[in-house]
């Protein structure tokens, strides 16, 4: 499967990654194992939404239109229900339409059903069945209530947060009414049916919206997304460099942070990084590789010698990430004074990240080395070499 021939009949490689699911994304195609390329598992679809989702209201007369959208895989069948019946389409009833569409551009099949002239026999709940022959089943159900003009209730409503911004239909009292994330679910959910993960808000006894509970969406603003899903991320001998340096370039537009999660977030990280950098275990491929051996000494002047090679280079790799860690928090110093402040009301961030700089002379061997200096923007730290043995 990881393997294609051309016409001259010569293999050739696959070089792409997976998408999804969510648990393989990322990994190269090529490093897979037959074992994980299995089609009788629940399928992700990339797209997936139904709405409106929750406990819905309408009057009497007026119409009202459910909307389903899914990613459409050759073998794709949309069905509408009410009530655990299958609605079909009556040439004869002018009140009740489904409509479909397909965009070729983004492969996704469209369908909605237009209720018009509604009577309280129209009450019930309504479901979007996607189906596939490879026993794929995809249920989304709503509740649609049809009352008297003097009832209690929600009215519509659109509301900002830092999640993204919700438009909410009329709910009826007691009621809840479900919205997908609008930039997605986090990404730490997205491997625990992240599709079916939505924002909720509850309408009172008395028809007053309560708040927005959105905690498991995306955050809205892309910096503050791109710091949690850093914060997500495991730090290891492996992983040490690439996110050090990520953190790193998102630390380069602190001036633009508009959230205190986002020192927050970047607090966590550092954090974690501290915990590596300099560790026994200091990634081996990054000082065993053959471009990096030759480069990175003739860099710093000093002669190759493949015999204290490794020694060398896991000190000047600590170096490295030690002076990407100075940046780091340098940078994020030209955060607004606000932010920085909310930030360390919460959770004590910009004090972490000092005492983190404290810790700068423990993180390396420095039994090789004479005093170094870490030079950034907004400050320098000097270690001398004799108070850190």
């Amino acid at each position: 499967m990881t393997k294609l021939r051309n016409d001259d009949g010569n293999q050739l490689n696959v070089q792409g990654r997976c998408d999804r699911p969510f648990r393989m994304k990322d990994d190269k195609i090529r490093d897979l194992n037959k074992k994980e390329m299995v089609c009788d598992k629940l399928l992700e679809l990339p797209v997936m939404s139904f709405g409106p989702q929750g406990d819905q209201i309408a009057f009497k007369g007026d119409s009202y239109v459910f909307e389903c959208n899914s990613s459409w895989i050759p073998g794709t069948q949309i069905t509408w229900y009410k009530d655990n019946k299958l609605i079909t389409v009556d040439p004869k009833n002018k009140r009740r339409n489904i409509l479909f569409k397909f965009d070729p551009d983004k492969v996704i099949i469209s369908t909605a059903l237009d209720i018009k002239q509604l009577t309280v026999e129209d009450s019930g709940f309504y479901s979007c069945n996607v189906t596939h022959k490879g026993g794929y089943l995809h249920l989304s159900t709503s509740h649609l209530a049809i009352i008297p003009s003097d009832a209690k209730f929600c009215r519509a409503a659109s509301t900002e947060t830092d999640r993204g911004t919700f438009h909410w239909h009329h709910t009826a009292a007691r009621g809840f009414a479900f919205l997908p994330c609008p930039v997605g679910v986090m990404s730490s959910l997205l491997d625990h049916m992240g599709d079916e993960i939505m924002a909720r808000r509850n309408c009172s006894l008395e028809g007053v919206w309560m708040a927005v509970e959105a905690q498991p969406c995306a955050h809205a603003n892309a910096i503050t997304r791109a710091l949690h899903d850093l914060k997500q991320k495991t730090v290891n001998d492996t992983t040490v460099a690439s996110v050090s340096q990520k953190l790193l370039n998102i630390s380069k537009q602190a001036r633009d942070y508009s959230d205190p999660l986002d020192v927050v977030y970047a607090a966590k990280v550092v954090e974690k990084l501290v915990q590596v950098i300099g560790s026994d275990k200091i990634d081996q491929d990054f000082c065993h590789s053959d471009p990096v051996q030759p480069s990175l000494l003739f860099s710093l002047g000093i002669p190759y010698d493949g015999a204290a090679f490794i020694t060398i280079c896991a000190v000047c790799f600590a170096i490295l990430l030690n002076q990407n860690l100075v940046d780091t928090i340098s940078n994020i110093m030209e955060t607004d004074v606000a932010l920085l402040q909310e930030a360390q009301r919460r959770s004590k961030a910009c004090s972490s990240m000092v005492i983190r700089l404290d810790l700068l002379a423990t993180r390396f061997l420095m039994d090789l080395l004479h005093d170094v200096a870490f030079v950034s923007k907004n400050f320098a730290v000097y270690v001398v070499a004799d108070l850190a043995k």
